[in-house]
């Protein structure tokens, strides 16, 4: 009975030593895994152009814009390719849709007046 109670003894001895060692794993985790959300925070917020303070408003406000827009029926899809349209466009491309614009209106205006 000697024997088994000496191997007994060495297994509860591991068992608490890694109980020990999980303890002290578990904690470094939770410490990394809170500077971890503490660095996103401060990303999100750099990205953002906003105080990490303030970012929960900021995810707000940015979700009830993209909900008007949706109820205006425009799918996601359509709200993508108007922020990648929005984000590609220079003014050179504005001025000319601009002058374009004006040259149609004036094309228009002659018509008008050749039908009076």
């Amino acid at each position: 009975m000697s024997l088994y109670k000496e191997k007994r003894e060495k297994l509860i001895e591991k068992v608490k030593f890694y109980e020990n060692r999980i303890a002290k794993d578990t904690e470094k985790k939770k410490k990394l895994l809170d500077k971890l959300k503490e660095l996103t925070v401060v990303s999100l917020a750099s990205e953002l152009n906003c105080k990490p303070y303030e970012l929960d408003e900021v995810i707000v406000k940015e979700h009830e814009l993209i909900q008007k827009i949706r109820e205006t029926g425009m799918s996601d899809e359509d709200i993508l390719k108007m922020a990648e349209y929005n984000s590609t466009d220079n003014s050179d491309s504005d001025e000319e849709e601009e002058y374009n614009f004006y040259d149609s209106e004036d094309n228009n205006a002659e018509n008008m007046v050749g039908l009076l």
